[in-house]
């Protein structure tokens, strides 16, 4: 019996030697009911230790991601957590866990998350996807990846797609259809043109099968945003800057910026499978940064005050030559001549804007397609508008009532011989020998179009008779077509005539005009001039020899006078436009930047005041408008040297203004002080020096005469360094500079210098250099203060 009873436990324990034996090869390492427990004891441990800010135990729970953006909040890097700072506690959970018969093992946790409840007794609901790993059997499991969905609708959505199946089940298989889990996490990746993602760890991504047939995939990556700034433009931190970065200026700075995320990925029939984020987590979690020096703003104070001084004092002792007894013959130029220079000057002004639009396009793509487009459409809109034969076609007819018999007024103008009599810029008219026809008849014209200047020209003069004589007058060029067309009607008073000027712009000079509307209103004079001459040269009355069109500048701005009250002074049209300027850029910029614009303009614009007074010219307050200012001469012509003197007073004095403030700024510390340094340093940069931009430049380098040129090269490659320097090694940046320079020789052929050579070269060098100094000292200025600012 008992060997019955041997036998029978030794074949009891034999039998069951080989399932203790695949026991631990068969059974999963966690399972859906016992991951439940792991993940409320491991939620418990990780609140209490955010609670009461125990990183050690924080460390002992999280790891990776996590881990990160846990601690990132106790150093508040990040400000704000679903669930507030208090402690969260789980209300609800659903388990993905994949049949894992070795570790690493990890499953997926659906939790709803809420706070302690407020006086009313009510919650708040938050929805958050877990990610719990074991690396081995010794090492506890702990909170990896940790993301939230956006809101209630996501959170219901979410809840839907995992509850499909029994959560006490385990997941289906996991794959992303040909796709690696790393490759689809980075394309769901958010990526930052300033920001350099770092590779995706693989410890970090983790993708699990739904009942559905779609996988979930989370994962966790890092971006490093790399701010290694010039050392006038050093990076910034705020006071209250998100980052957690203390308030400085840095020269470099490193921030770290993480991203987890779960997405949905659906098999799709054609291409690759589709993706749909459901949950995220976005924060800041470390930075590092090294402090930045200022630049020294006394020493670049103190050499701008002692720069406007030298200079004024070099420019201000210039004397022009002693005048000569001989009178200076005006130079003759030939409209064959002046029209291929006009041509090719418009030809170089067109490419100058063509250019200068690439490079701003080329800045605002990468920035803001919208506004990169809207730029395009209007250049060229503007442009192709004006290659319309009958837009640039400038057409103007007027009539007058002369008190002559029809055949004295038809014979007094058919003669042009008689031009100089109404037109007091001709300066004399010769007939040149009589073609067959009796009714064509050709002049040799010589008219005064500048300061010791004059243009030779031919017309053709065709006279049809009748009772109501035409007269067309053709000027005979190849680029100018010119048509000037009289009609004589009988009345009992007298003679009725009417005068049509047609003037037909070419392509390129249309597209280069600044303004059509500019010239229409030129054209417009001229009729209305030559009809009002013609009058007054058929009573015997003789026309001043100014009396040519008026072409003031300013000329849009009369509406001032008749402003009530206001325009009936110069001083008040002063004040009220300071003020009314001042309003509007308070309101775009704030009241102090507006301030200091507008101080800066005032002292600009008082140097042109002063300096116009001083020698004696007849000058008003100045007008302050859009994006500028200026001060009007009136009735005096100036020759170049004090013309010169008088456009860089304002630069002079601006400059002088704005190294005053800078050392007001340093000696105070008072950072108010600073935007007004940068707006100084603008307002007379843009206001009065760049050539392709302001009026005052032109007067300044046009005493410069046959030197213009290598100024130019100069400019060119001073532009070309301060560009490499700023990090900018742009080609088209200088040669956008000289051709602003050639153009602006180019606008005025022959001795288009005022002065008539009376200035020697020594003082067209230091006019030049004057400018050219102040130019880059305000170019650094400004630099340095806005990137200091920015």
């Amino acid at each position: 019996m008992r060997g019955v009873l041997l036998g029978a436990t030794l074949l009891l324990l034999l039998g069951s030697l080989p399932a203790w034996a695949e026991t631990p090869a068969e059974t999963p390492v966690v399972t859906p009911v016992q991951a439940g427990g792991i993940l409320d004891e491991a939620w418990g441990r990780r609140e209490d230790a955010l609670a009461q800010r125990h990183r050690t135990v924080i460390a002992a729970v999280d790891e990776g991601p996590a881990l990160a953006n846990d601690l990132a909040w106790l150093d508040g890097l990040v400000p704000d957590r679903p669930g507030g700072s208090g402690r969260r506690g789980l209300v609800g959970q659903t388990l993905l866990v994949p049949r894992q018969l070795s570790y690493p093992a990890f499953f997926v946790a659906a939790t709803r998350v809420t706070n302690a409840p407020d006086p009313t007794g009510r919650y708040a609901f938050w929805t958050a996807l877990i990610v719990m790993v074991r690396d081995d059997e010794a090492s506890p499991w702990r909170i990896r990846l940790e993301s939230w969905a956006d809101g209630p609708p996501e959170a219901r959505r979410l809840e839907q797609l995992l509850t499909a199946d029994s959560p006490e089940r385990f997941a289906p298989p996991a794959g992303l259809l040909g796709i690696s889990p790393e490759q689809f996490a980075d394309r769901l990746s958010p990526h930052y043109r300033q920001f350099a993602a770092q590779p995706i760890d693989p410890l970090n991504v983790f993708a699990i099968g739904l009942a559905s047939g779609s996988q979930l995939l989370c994962f966790g990556r890092q971006s490093i945003q790399q701010e290694n700034r010039p050392w006038w433009n050093p990076a910034k931190a705020t006071a209250n800057d998100p980052r957690g970065i203390a308030e400085g200026i840095y020269r470099q700075l490193t921030s770290t910026y993480q991203d987890q995320r779960c997405a949905l990925v659906e098999p799709a029939s054609i291409g690759a499978p589709a993706a749909t984020v459901l949950t995220r987590e976005e924060s800041f979690v470390a930075h590092q940064e090294l402090p930045a020096t200022p630049p020294p703003w006394l020493p670049i104070a103190l050499v701008g005050i002692v720069l406007s001084i030298v200079l004024t004092a070099a420019v201000w002792r210039l004397r022009p030559r002693a005048a000569s007894d001989e009178a200076v013959k005006p130079e003759v130029v030939f409209l064959r001549d002046l029209e291929r220079q006009t041509v090719l000057a418009a030809a170089l002004r067109a490419l100058m804007v063509a250019l200068i639009v690439i490079e701003v396009e080329r800045w605002l793509v990468p920035r803001s397609l919208f506004l990169a487009v809207t730029l395009a459409l209007m250049v060229l809109g503007q442009f192709a508008w004006r290659l319309i034969p009958r837009w640039r076609t400038l057409t103007c007819s007027a009539r007058i009532l002369v008190r002559r018999p029809l055949a004295e007024v038809v014979d007094f103008v058919g003669d042009m011989r008689n031009e100089p009599k109404w037109q007091p810029l001709m300066v004399a008219v010769e007939a040149l020998p009589a073609d067959s026809s009796a009714s064509l008849r050709r002049y040799r014209s010589t008219q005064r179009v500048g300061d010791g200047l004059v243009l030779e020209y031919e017309s053709r003069v065709t006279q049809t008779g009748g009772q109501q004589p035409v007269i067309s007058a053709d000027l005979l060029g190849k680029w100018f077509p010119d048509r000037a067309e009289w009609r004589f009607n009988a009345v009992p008073d007298g003679t009725v005539v009417t005068l049509t000027r047609r003037v037909e712009l070419g392509p390129l000079r249309a597209i280069s005009l600044a303004s059509l509307d500019k010239h229409r209103q030129i054209n417009r004079e001229f009729t209305i001039g030559d009809l009002d001459g013609v009058n007054k040269a058929m009573r015997g009355e003789s026309v001043p020899a100014d009396g040519a069109p008026g072409r003031g500048l300013f000329r849009e701005y009369n509406w001032m006078r008749r402003l009530p009250v206001i325009g009936q002074s110069d001083l008040a049209i002063s004040v009220a436009s300071f003020i009314g300027c001042w309003v509007l850029y308070s309101r775009l910029l704030g009241d102090w930047f507006a301030t200091g614009i507008m101080l800066m303009l005032l002292v600009h614009e008082l140097g042109h005041y002063v300096e116009g007074r001083r020698v004696g010219l007849m000058t008003r307050p100045p007008v302050f408008v859009l994006l500028g200012a200026f001060v009007q001469v009136q009735g005096t012509r100036l020759d170049g040297l004090t013309h010169a003197r008088l456009s860089l007073a304002g630069g002079l004095t601006g400059g002088l203004a704005t190294a005053v403030t800078l050392a007001l700024f340093v000696v105070t510390g008072s950072p108010h002080l600073l935007p007004w340094v940068a707006a100084g340093a603008a307002a007379n940069l843009f206001g009065s020096l760049i050539p392709f931009i302001t009026v005052d430049v032109e007067a300044i380098l046009l005493v410069v005469g046959r030197w213009l040129p290598a100024v130019g090269v100069f400019a060119a490659l001073a532009a070309a360094g301060a560009a490499a320097g700023l990090g900018v090694a742009d080609p088209l940046i200088p040669v956008i500079v000289f051709l602003a320079f050639v153009v602006l020789r180019l606008r005025y052929p022959g001795r288009w210098q005022r002065d008539q050579g009376a200035l020697p070269t020594r003082a067209r060098l230091v006019i030049a250099a004057a400018w050219f100094t102040l130019v880059a000292y305000l170019s650094l200025v400004f630099f340095l203060t806005t990137g200091w600012l920015v």
